[in-house]
């Protein structure tokens, strides 16, 4: 199979946060399974950009990538050159795959598609969650627009659209209101990565300001408003009032939010416990991890997957999740952490409640890192994707695939 994969931005553009990490993984993985994997990207890596070749191909761990300029620092990623070799070169694959619906490497890649009869999916990402739009007045004008006009008949004549769960897919089909072939694989992580973390005691220097002694809940992803960071802030204040034992890291790029959080977290006088560490790279991801006691992803609707909170798991850490983080039937399923409501009460009592039970802790913590190798697992992920892939080609409904009737 010759599959193309449409996506606005690519590794190691980590500073776009779980979905670049997740749309990576898979391309690695399906080249591992003998697919023939290339991608059209863009040269955008937040306010930088990649010094490129527009005709140069990239091998990154198997996976062919052509990058191509941006016009402007915008999240739209408009790139009239990818256009132009989407029309010249898109005949060349069986299927095309598209991980960009509200920017514009979507729009020519469906037209093209359609054009050269290649049948094309989409993966929503969560952005087909209407809560992940909300915004001014003029914003949702224009989303609504941009979907009347673009995207209503991109997805009615898609092969299929693919959601990382199920909760996904009933919340993005309130949005769709048309039938439209849907399958379901989550996104899937290396989770041997996180099996071997490094130590405490090597990995201090980085984390100097820890008291040794502390538990330590943590956060990562973008430091965004959607994520309710003050709300986590808020209930860690409340937990600390109780057990003075702690300490909070918060992990990410600024989305936004950051110079807010520093005013709110000295305002409540706990400058000492809250620790922000900004982006980190991979192999500072595994320290963070390895001095991580127990993990919160919290936020608002339109959370969706929640990635870093998979690796959490993959590493033996218990969870907090809010109900907006479409996996956590899972994690309550299996044990793995507790869902809370988004709500600072409610936050502080599951952190007290987690921490004052080290039997529970321990039996959660195993909990997780079991749940992570069972349903996300990039093996496990990639064979289904591989196997999706196969059933649009040859017109078949794999059960595996949890396909839509």
């Amino acid at each position: 199979m010759n599959i193309l994969h449409i996506t606005p931005v690519y590794e190691p553009a980590w500073i776009y946060g779980g979905v670049v990490r997740a749309v990576s993984q898979l391309c690695r993985e399906l080249v591992n399974l003998g697919i023939n994997i290339t991608v059209y990207t863009t040269n955008a890596n937040g306010l930088n950009r990649y010094s490129i070749n527009p005709d140069e191909e990239i091998q990154l761990g198997g996976v062919k990538v052509f990058r191509f300029p941006v016009v402007a620092n915008t999240n739209y990623f408009y790139s009239p050159i990818l256009s132009q070799f989407l029309a010249k070169n898109i005949m060349n694959f069986d299927l095309v795959h598209i991980a960009s619906i509200w920017n514009y490497p979507g729009l020519p890649s469906v037209l093209y598609a359609k054009k050269f009869s290649i049948p094309y999916i989409f993966s929503a990402h969560g952005s087909l969650i209407s809560e992940n739009y909300p915004g001014t007045r003029i914003k949702n004008i224009k989303k609504w627009l941009y979907y009347q006009f673009f995207l209503k008949n991109g997805f009615r004549d898609a092969a299929a659209i693919h959601y990382t769960a199920n909760m996904e897919r009933i919340e993005s089909e309130k949005l769709l209101k048309m039938r439209v072939p849907s399958f379901i694989v989550p996104n899937g992580i290396d989770t041997n990565e996180f099996d071997q973390l490094p130590s405490r005691s090597s990995s201090k220097e980085f984390f100097d300001k820890l008291n040794p002694e502390s538990k330590v809940v943590s956060y990562l992803g973008r430091l965004h408003p959607r994520k309710a960071l003050d709300v986590l802030v808020h209930g860690f204040k409340l937990a600390l009032s109780r057990n003075e034992n702690l300490e909070l890291l918060l992990a990410g790029p600024d989305g936004g939010h950051e110079q807010y959080l520093r005013s709110l977290v000295k305002s409540l006088g706990i400058e000492n416990k809250v620790h922000f560490l900004g982006l980190l790279d991979p192999e500072k991801r595994r320290m963070f991890f390895s001095f991580t006691d127990l993990f919160i992803l919290a936020g608002y609707s339109g959370e969706n997957f929640g990635v870093s909170a998979v690796e959490a798991m993959a590493s033996g850490i218990p969870v907090i999740v809010s109900g907006h983080v479409c996996i956590y039937p899972d994690i309550v399923k299996n044990g793995a952490g507790i869902q809370v409501q988004v709500s600072k009460d409610e936050i502080s009592e599951a952190i007290i409640k987690i921490f004052s039970d080290p039997e529970l802790i321990k039996e959660m913590g195993e909990a997780a890192y079991r749940t992570a190798r069972k349903f996300y697992e990039k093996t496990r992920t990639s064979q289904l994707m591989m196997l999706a892939y196969k059933d649009i080609l040859l017109g078949k409904r794999s059960s595996e695939c949890n396909w839509s009737n």
